[in-house]
């Protein structure tokens, strides 16, 4: 039995899980059990969906052999040249956590990163009406210290008044929302195949837009971007 357990947020989970299910579909002989908080069960089981010998389960139930696959359980991310650069970083973490787990190394690439599950697919009935899609969850784990939301609403208002149709992962009163319209975070991917730019703060959401299906087909704008650019 391969048990890992994540004890923080919903784009660590997701970032982990799309590793799991590319090592339990090479590997269909092995058990793997991945715990994490309840409130993200439901919506990371849309990563596992089709792999038989993959379950998640709640965080309470980890046994004491369990690996903490958290990004930073052992310092790799206080290394600071290394944590500057998301996929090198990202290539050195996984091929650490398989030596740990006793899995066989696999190539693994840049675009092995890209998630890549059949919900990213599916879509949710608005997926196709939006130009822009603004990621404005606040982000959990440091990654943005200055994020401010009324930074986003103050950018989503120029993309309105520019005549875009726009949705946003959090209610601003100025444009639909994705909470509102209840799109999972699965049908947040597969919405950004259909959107011409992402506007974005790197945190869960974030995540399943970085996929197979839309690779080299848009744009994701960081917040830290000058709003003058989505004026012209």
């Amino acid at each position: 039995m391969i048990d890992t357990y994540n004890e923080y947020h919903l784009g660590d989970n997701l970032i982990h899980l799309n590793w799991i299910r590319k090592q339990a579909l090479i590997n269909p002989n092995k058990q793997f059990r991945h715990f994490l908080q309840p409130g993200y069960v439901a919506q990371c089981n849309d990563v596992i969906d089709g792999v038989p010998n993959i379950r998640l389960l709640e965080l309470s139930y980890a046994p004491s052999t369990a690996v903490n696959c958290w990004i930073n359980a052992e310092g790799l991310f206080n290394v600071e040249h290394i944590r500057k650069n998301w996929v090198f970083f990202h290539l050195i973490h996984f091929a650490r956590l398989a030596r740990k787990l006793g899995l066989k190394q696999i190539t693994y690439s840049r675009d092995d990163l890209l998630m890549d599950y059949p919900a990213l697919t599916v879509d949710n009935k608005l997926c196709k009406a939006f130009d822009i899609l603004v990621i404005n969850a606040a982000p959990m784990s440091g990654q943005f210290n200055q994020f401010d939301a009324t930074h986003f609403v103050q950018l989503v208002q120029i993309l309105v008044d520019s005549k875009l149709s726009v949705i946003t992962t959090e209610p601003t009163k100025l444009a639909p929302s994705t909470i509102e319209e209840g799109f999972t975070v699965s049908q947040i991917g597969s919405l950004s195949r259909y959107c011409k730019a992402i506007l974005a703060v790197d945190t869960g959401p974030l995540w399943p837009t970085f996929n197979i299906h839309n690779k080299g087909a848009l744009r994701v704008i960081r917040s830290e971007e000058h709003t003058s650019e989505l004026q012209s």
